[in-house]
């Protein structure tokens, strides 16, 4: 990966690499992974922040036409 031709990577190859470790969790045993990707499923259907940005667009949109 550090020796890929990205931009966002060849500018500080080692953060890349860091993020995407952070990010995959590799510590984690396949139990823990299971229960952590269900929290993130279930964070993102109860987060609120998208209905709102949906029913703002929906109402710009509404109010455009």
């Amino acid at each position: 990966m550090v020796d890929a031709n990205i931009p966002d990577i060849r500018v500080e190859p080692d953060k890349a690499v860091l993020k995407v470790k952070e990010r995959f969790h590799l510590e984690m045993s396949e139990e823990e992974a299971i229960r952590h990707f269900e929290q993130l499923i279930s964070d993102s259907v109860n987060a609120i922040f998208g209905v709102v940005i949906d029913r703002i667009h929906d109402f710009v949109q509404g109010w455009r036409a």
